[in-house]
């Protein structure tokens, strides 16, 4: 449904986005014109990504897998997640040696790392620790016995935690509903983390 909703939308889009093109094209010297143009054009590119991810989310195979060792996508951007912080938020990396490889689409784990490092930061205005780490797991019948989206088995562990503001019983509920946000409007589409569980499901792993 996700899926067949944001393909539909997207065509519409794409219509919305060539007439703006080509309006843009007609009206040249038009200044008050073209400054509602371009904002036009910057809300329907807002909604492609949104219509993006929404086909990214409804998802159910991975794209291209391939045997990796999470340490390097890590390293390759911890950077990346640094600059999207703010200055007074600190990164700590702490990476198993020996870590086993695990076949996962590359993108789609950068993406969750990204989102899951970006909900940290609002979950900490005043500054903070982001902390990421990554271990090797058994996990045994008795602790899928507790936890019912797992299954037994050699898996990997990647944790990131903060030491934000955190969240109430109904928010865990909620959070990896599509569309669910307690951002304000306008901040926020409640898709960041609905898209790291689709990946991590997609991955035949769990979130916890």
């Amino acid at each position: 449904l996700t899926g067949g909703i944001a393909h539909d939308f997207n065509n519409i889009l794409g219509i919305v986005m060539g007439n703006l093109q080509i309006l843009e094209t007609k009206l040249a010297g038009n200044d008050e014109a073209l400054a509602r143009i371009h904002k036009a054009l910057k809300g329907t590119q807002r909604g492609a990504n949104i219509t993006k991810r929404l086909l990214k989310f409804s998802r159910h195979e991975t794209q291209e897998t391939k045997l990796i060792n999470i340490n390097n996508v890590i390293d390759n951007i911890d950077e990346l997640v640094s600059k999207s912080l703010t200055v007074s938020i600190q990164v700590q990396v702490h990476l198993s040696e020996d870590l086993w490889s695990v076949n996962i689409d590359q993108g789609d784990l950068e993406d969750a790392i990204l989102n899951l490092s970006l909900n940290a930061k609002d979950a900490m205005p005043e500054g903070g620790a982001l902390i990421i780490e990554t271990t090797n797991k058994v996990l045994d019948d008795n602790y899928v016995k507790y936890h019912p989206e797992s299954k037994s088995g050699d898996f990997i562990m990647m944790s990131v935690s903060d030491n934000g503001t955190g969240m109430n019983e109904e928010t865990k509920s909620r959070v990896l509903e599509p569309f669910f946000t307690t951002k304000e409007q306008g901040k926020g589409t409640g898709l960041g983390l609905s898209m790291v569980y689709g990946f991590v499901q997609r991955s035949g792993g769990h979130i916890d």
